[in-house]
């Protein structure tokens, strides 16, 4: 699958293999631009084929680091 290819729901670890960042950076980024109901605070995020991310989640995530991937090699 290309990374310019429109994605599916995927687990953070297929993004992680996809866009070659780490599962804790992902995360973090999710933490910061997806926030959860206080009753799912303590849930992973998307770390087995039962708990894949949303489909908005995962665009979000392969169009971000995707993007600065593409930016640190045109520098």
């Amino acid at each position: 699958m290309s990374k310019q290819q429109e994605v599916e729901q995927l687990t953070v670890k297929e993004i992680e293999q996809l866009t070659e960042t780490s599962a804790k950076t992902l995360r973090a980024y999710l933490r910061r631009n997806f926030t959860r109901a206080e009753e799912r605070k303590n849930e992973r995020w998307g770390d087995s084929k039962t708990h894949k991310l949303t489909k908005t989640q995962t665009q979000a995530l392969v169009k971000h680091f995707t993007k600065q991937e593409q930016e640190q090699e045109s520098a």
